[in-house]
């Protein structure tokens, strides 16, 4: 699932941290279905939060 689509069709979005331990991102979806519109405002936002999030939860390489 792409974070446009957990916008869209999600009530609650989770990001686990790499050692799935950590909560990185906790976010209830409390947009009307016309903000949770592909391109609307309020939808680009919380996108927007929830990639930033992604950048940090991102497992590290364990080739060593």
């Amino acid at each position: 699932m792409t974070p446009r689509e957990a916008v869209y069709l999600g009530r609650r979005i989770l990001v686990l941290g790499s050692n799935a331990a950590v909560l990185v991102f906790d976010e209830v979806v409390n947009l009307s279905r016309d903000e949770r519109a592909y391109g609307s405002p309020a939808s680009a936002l919380l996108e927007k939060r929830l990639l930033e999030a992604l950048s940090t939860a991102v497992i590290p390489n364990s080739k060593g």
